[in-house]
């Protein structure tokens, strides 16, 4: 089995946020982690941001799907 990981921080310089920028009705983190969790050889999705601090805002927009998803900080 395989575990995801998905590198994200909302401290980007040229474009702060940008895995919450919406196509459609769905944002982009959400987007990625729906295919994902379609995938039958990942097993867990884990997002891994920087301090827990300023990227603690991610935890928000996370809807729940298949796969367990874990945030490291």
């Amino acid at each position: 089995m395989i575990t995801a990981i998905i590198l994200l921080r909302s401290g980007s310089s040229r474009l702060p946020l940008k895995h919450l920028y919406k196509i459609g009705n769905e944002n982009i983190i959400n987007i990625i982690t729906k295919k994902l969790s379609n995938i039958s050889n990942v097993k867990d999705i884990v997002l891994a941001t920087g301090i827990k601090k300023d990227n603690s805002i991610y935890k928000k927009f996370i809807k729940p799907n298949k796969k367990k998803i874990r945030i490291y900080y």
